[in-house]
């Protein structure tokens, strides 16, 4: 509120714009009006509409062109289908995984939930691998790191530096872990410092954590993989079983 009781001018300007820009009134790739066509339409000073474009860009809303003025962001989605990515691929074929930057491995004591997840002991170490999906202009997509109970993953190609061949649902069947269940549980937040410098996004864009637990025989947890994707890159697709009563 601003000191006379009534909603701040910068507030006002933002909100207009950003309705606009929601219903698709200023559509992707087209231009904001003009400060000063702002300014003499809310009856505001100049440097009201500046504080209004700035929250609009960090919000990624809007993005400056040199030259050119403020535009709306055109933001592309991928579908992400989760069901693609859990079953081993026959022996001599390819995972639908695109290209990713060298895999960083090694042993860790992981976060708690990825501990609860596996079953294991919360000091207990497992072998993590680390990865940075891109696309064919090296673009990060999202940031992948698996989590692997030490028992299953020590000394075997999951721990070693060489691209898994069929990735890790494969290694795990060809280990005797054959993958049976998974189950993900997806979250939005907001990124760290360093997810955002890894993903190339704005602070204020928010990231969806995918945590997904596969389980063998048994109902054993056998890996835990956590995923940030961009939310605003992204759009995730489920197919769901409908059981009869």
């Amino acid at each position: 509120m601003s000191e006379w009781g009534g909603e701040p001018a910068s507030i006002r300007v933002l909100n207009d714009l950003r309705e606009k820009i929601e219903s698709g009134q200023i559509k992707p790739g087209e231009a904001i009006p003009s400060v000063s066509t702002l300014a003499r339409t809310h009856k505001v000073a100049g440097t009201t509409v500046q504080k209004a474009i700035r929250a609009l860009k960090a919000a990624g809303l809007v993005e400056s062109a040199v030259g050119k003025g403020v535009y709306v962001r055109e933001v592309k989605r991928l579908v992400s289908r989760s069901a693609d990515f859990v079953s081993p691929v026959a022996e001599g074929g390819k995972p639908p995984h695109g290209k990713s930057t060298p895999p960083e491995i090694d042993r860790v004591v992981p976060p708690d939930e990825v501990a609860e997840k596996l079953g294991i002991e919360p000091d207990e170490e497992v072998v993590r691998r680390r990865r940075v999906m891109i696309d064919g202009g090296g673009t990060a997509l999202e940031i992948s790191t698996s989590y692997v109970p030490l028992e299953i993953a020590a000394g075997t190609e999951i721990e070693g530096a060489l691209k898994l061949k069929g990735a890790i649902p494969t290694v795990l069947k060809r280990l005797g872990y054959p993958p049976r269940t998974c189950r993900e549980w997806v979250t939005g937040r907001m990124p760290t410092s360093a997810e955002a410098n890894t993903l190339r996004i704005a602070p204020s864009v928010p990231v969806l954590y995918t945590l997904r637990q596969t389980c063998t025989d048994g109902d054993r947890p056998v890996e835990v993989l956590e995923i940030v994707f961009s939310a605003e890159r992204y759009m995730l697709e489920y197919d769901l079983p409908v059981q009869d009563a």
